[in-house]
């Protein structure tokens, strides 16, 4: 996985990322954005999702980063997935946001 990812400033337009609920989900989700990987999945439960993104928010709880998680999706922000009995987050603009990206020299 790449050390970081572009967060491209469209995202500051879009109007779907500013009809979220929060500064907090809003948050999270371009945190998010430099855990994904070469395809633009990550995990998808909502415990590894907030250690990853907010690791010292005490008051961001496992119970609101999965009620962002589920608000990222109704949005189509994000595709919701298993695989082998874990949950993912697909990124389905990820490839279009990354360009120059070069997946050859990304691990699997």
């Amino acid at each position: 996985m790449a050390r970081g990812r572009f967060i491209n400033k469209e995202i500051c337009l879009d109007k779907e990322v500013n009809e979220l609920s929060s500064s907090d989900c809003m948050l999270a989700f371009t945190w998010l954005i430099p855990h994904l990987d070469k395809n633009g999945v990550t995990y998808g439960e909502a415990v590894i999702v907030r250690s990853m993104v907010f690791p010292r928010r005490t008051d961001i709880t496992i119970e609101m980063m999965e009620n962002f998680i589920q608000e990222w999706a109704e949005k189509k922000l994000v595709v919701l997935f298993e695989h082998n009995g874990e949950r993912f987050i697909w990124f389905p603009n990820f490839k279009k946001h990354q360009v120059g990206i070069n997946v050859a020299r990304e691990k699997t």
